[in-house]
């Protein structure tokens, strides 16, 4: 190892070309491609020379969708080794603490190989020593996550900071989950600072209108530092008490409050924020913020609805095509086209012609486009499109040559159909139905006979829009009024976002009281604009200013963090909560525990001579009525249940209680009561629920596979080679890793998936909500024909583990065993607080194939299993072996 530390500082010590960041980027390795480098991170040149490679994987990620795989392979070699890492400015770091934190696993597969995090300061010249670490008593040899934290001072004339994953020889080696921040001191008291009543009043009056700024004013954007512009701000009002409040918000938003948007027409549009899901520049399929534009269609493509001609023998003449049209445009952006396309005998393109028309009418109106067939044109494409938002009808169509009478359109009057669809010669394109478009023959109105086309967008999915000049409008409590525009022309957000105010940098720390108003506020912002499972009668602004209050008599940095937490009991979602760093504690106490029946019993333990036992009932904790102790901390908890409540809460008061002892009074079941203490003496992950492998294969050829284990790579590596299996058992008590796809494999049916709907925000406080529809199917294979196929679940079944479990029972692809589902089906995001805060909440709503809402009851089993709680059942997993007895008996 000497000989290894020997080569690593002379690695460390040059200058490498790689670009150095102004800050830590990328640490959660979601911004990027799997089976590229992620955004931010590079492998050293002589790195790569020595075969060493990095990039994203889905495979078992600590976190999120994404981990990063530093490996090599090939021949071995003796003493190399190789990093994947990041280079960032050292400024801001300059004489503080620093602390670098990462989940890493290895699979080592070589002599000497080890995996470790690392940091190393550089200065100017590279010739003095600074900070190095790499902790080479902690190596990581095993493919389970383990959490490493290097933590040490930076030099006052550092000039870049280095760190990342090493791996020494051949092998793998996983990060996820990394963190780089300065440490607060969060053991010394919060700052002294008293708020009053009137101060009160201002904060909340600032942070109304900051959160309609950041998130909804045109001339927001990411690249602003709005943490600290929230903090500088908090700083300046509270140290400005004398100013009023109306001046001081015109003082701090002058850049924004703009009520003359122009009175002339900008012909290049008009910019408005559109949040899918939640705030986010990050890259993701479905998530994320975009500024669109009024004067642009928000549909990837338009509705369109074409007929195929044969033009030969017209070759070189002209034609018309017309339609009777009667409808509605909605928005700025709508237009009706239409539009002739030329192509040879080869179905390949030679003209096309378009023409469009913008005006909605309540009266039938004919429109036409006058074409020149091409001389070498073998077919005509007629098309009549919608683009943008309508709802429109058609009828009466023909396309004919020069001024012959004869209409060669089959079909022209739409009085042909099957059950409403489209048939005999006119089709919908695919892409238009993708994009939301609908088309449908309709006997609702018609200029002639009884049919006409009925072509419209779909109001399911039509994104609700501010309007050019929409002000929203906000009541200060002195009875001013700020008013903000949510729409401003294209080329004033062009000329204004140039004249942007710089901001201040700045710090935020745990024990100032700034820090936490600023951090309150923002996460009170958010959750007001984007959560959707707020509480119907949570009010907000109630309970900001109780918060804030509340504020005055909070001490350390630890009750700060709780009264956040608490916030969340306003939200009711089981994901929902927040995480900090520093108040996650590595060690948990040496016991497992359960709710059955309202009660909690001991289900394992990790302690040598003590009377506890598994099986015991824990009536009381530090003293307290268990049940009173429960509800204390489930006050700081979000959860939908009651199942979930106590899920929750044991969870938090065995491995986030922020003591180190805790006193279980326990009652055996001959009625034999005392108390046991017990001490934080192990890992969360050296004691956990004990199932079998992640993958096992029992007697009689059945397959347990544990989906909340297994990656959808290690899933579809298993299945290739299981064809002759004749039980499966598939256990999704837990959050599901893998789709709902694999189904497929099990059902020769094609399914409609259920409909995953994610809220589009256009408007501040959650107004004229709309969706994001997400409609897939799983396309049966019917690869697999076992004797059974058992669906282990229970009231840890949330997320896409409950989705997997609905369409189980819906679609009779196996059987369900165990309890109630949790009642949670969606999808877990996360989102970044100031001060080193992260948001965990969900934020899907799924309904089912009938249309409905999948219930936050739960899904009921097909065959319930009802725990016992006798030491030798609470021993077992009754539900497995409930599933294996059933086999059994086959």
């Amino acid at each position: 190892m000497r000989k290894y530390l020997l080569f690593f500082l002379i690695f460390v010590a040059t200058p490498l070309l790689n670009q150095t960041l102004p800050l830590p980027y990328n640490l959660d390795f979601e911004i990027g491609e799997p089976g590229k480098l992620p955004k931010g991170w590079t492998v050293p040149s002589y790195a790569e020379k020595l075969g060493y490679q990095a990039y994203l994987t889905t495979e078992e990620p600590f976190s999120g969708k994404y981990c990063l795989e530093l490996f090599r392979e090939g021949k071995y070699q003796e003493d190399i080794y190789g990093s994947v890492m990041q280079s960032i400015d050292a400024t801001p770091y300059r004489g503080k603490t620093i602390r670098f934190r990462a989940y890493i696993r290895a699979e080592i597969h070589s002599p000497k190989g080890s995996a470790h995090i690392w940091v190393r300061e550089r200065s100017g010249n590279d010739e003095e020593s600074g900070f190095f670490e790499y902790l080479p008593n902690q190596p990581a040899v095993l493919r389970q996550w383990e959490v490493r934290e290097i933590q040490g001072k930076i030099s006052k004339n550092a000039t870049t900071i280095n760190f990342g994953l090493l791996l020494f020889g051949n092998g793998k080696a996983w990060i996820d989950s990394a963190s780089f921040e300065i440490v607060q001191e969060t053991n010394q008291p919060a700052e002294k600072i008293q708020i009053s009543t009137e101060q009160i009043q201002d904060l909340l009056d600032f942070a109304k209108v900051y959160g309609v700024v950041r998130y909804f004013h045109p001339l927001s954007d990411f690249s602003y530092n709005w943490d600290c512009f929230a903090l500088n701000s908090v700083t300046f009002i509270l140290k400005n008490p004398d100013i009023p409040i109306h001046k001081k918000i015109h003082k701090l938003f002058e850049h924004y409050l703009i009520t003359d948007s122009q009175n002339e027409y900008d012909s290049t549009g008009y910019l408005f924020w559109i949040h899918n899901g939640l705030p986010s520049e990050k890259p993701h399929p479905f998530l994320g913020s975009r500024k669109a534009n009024l004067l642009n269609p928000l549909r990837k493509s338009p509705g369109i609805v074409q007929q195929v001609i044969n033009i030969e023998k017209y070759r070189g003449r002209k034609a018309k095509f017309s339609v009777y049209y009667l409808g509605e445009l909605y928005d700025k952006s709508a237009k009706i086209l239409l539009a002739v396309r030329y192509d040879d005998d080869n179905n390949k393109q030679i003209s096309f012609e378009v023409k469009q028309f913008l005006n909605s009418t309540k009266q039938w109106q004919k429109i036409e486009l006058t074409t020149q067939i091409p001389q070498n044109a073998s077919f005509a494409k007629p098309a009549i499109i919608l683009i943008g938002e309508g709802d429109c009808f058609f009828d009466d169509a023909t396309f004919k040559i020069d001024n012959d009478e004869e209409n060669l359109l089959q079909n022209d009057g739409f009085e042909m159909s099957k059950d409403s669809l489209l048939v005999y010669s006119w089709r919908p394109l695919e892409i238009s139905t993708q994009s939301g478009y609908l088309a449908f023959v309709t006997k609702s109105i018609a200029k002639s006979g009884a049919k006409s086309l009925h072509l419209y967008s779909d109001p399911e999915t039509r994104i609700a829009t501010p309007d050019i000049g929409n002000i929203y409008t906000i009541k200060l409590h002195n009875d001013s009024l700020i008013r903000l525009p949510l729409v401003l022309p294209n080329s004033m957000v062009e000329r204004l976002s140039k004249e942007t105010p710089t901001i201040e940098d700045c710090h935020f720390s745990l024990n100032d009281k700034m820090s936490q108003v600023s951090i309150l506020i923002s996460f009170w912002n958010f959750v007001k604009h984007f959560d959707i499972y707020l509480k119907n009668e949570a009010e907000l602004e109630k309970w900001l200013k109780e918060s804030l209050l509340k504020l005055n008599q909070i001490e350390t940095p630890y009750e700060f963090y709780t009264l956040l937490s608490s916030l969340t009991n306003h939200i009711e979602d089981n994901f929902s909560r927040i995480l900090h760093k520093d108040f996650t504690s590595e060690k948990s106490f040496p016991f497992l525990w359960k709710e059955i029946d309202g009660k909690i019993f001991l289900t394992d333990l990790a302690l040598q001579n003590t009377k506890a036992e598994i099986g015991d009932e824990v009536i009381k904790i530090n003293s307290y009525p268990v049940n009173f102790f429960i509800d204390s901390i489930a006050s700081c908890l979000s959860y939908t249940s009651k199942s979930w409540k106590f899920l929750k809460t044991l969870a938090y008061i065995r491995n986030n209680l922020p003591t180190d002892t805790i006193i279980l009074t326990l009652k055996k079941p001959n009625g034999e009561v005392f108390d046991e203490t017990f001490t934080k003496s192990i890992t969360s992950l050296e004691l956990v629920e004990k199932r079998p492998e992640k993958f096992q294969i029992f007697r009689n050829n059945v397959v347990y596979l544990d989906l909340t284990r297994l990656s959808e790579k290690e899933l579809k590596d298993i299945l290739d080679t299981l064809t002759l299996a004749n039980y499966f058992i598939f256990d999704l008590r837990g959050i599901s890793l893998v789709s709902e796809q694999f189904l497929s494999l099990f059902s020769d049916q094609t399914i409609e998936i259920k409909t995953w709907k994610l809220p589009v925000f256009t408007i501040p406080d959650q107004k004229q909500l709309s969706w994001q529809v997400i409609n897939t199917k799983i396309n049966g294979k019917s690869h697999f024909s076992p004797k059974e196929v058992f669906f282990l679940v229970d009231k840890r079944t949330i997320g896409i583990s409950e989705v997997i479990a609905e369409i189980v029972k819906t679609n009779k692809i196996g059987k369900l065993i165990g309890e109630q589902t949790g009642g949670n089906p969606m999808e877990m995001v996360s989102y970044p607080l100031p001060g080193g805060f992260t948001f965990y909440f969900g934020t899907f709503v799924v309904f089912d194939s009938s249309g409905k809402q999948i219930s936050s009851k739960g899904i009921s089993p097909n065959i319930p299993v009802k725990e016992k709680t006798g030491k030798e059942y609470l021993t077992q997993d009754q539900i497995l072996e409930k599933a294996l007895y059933l086999i059994n008996q086959r």
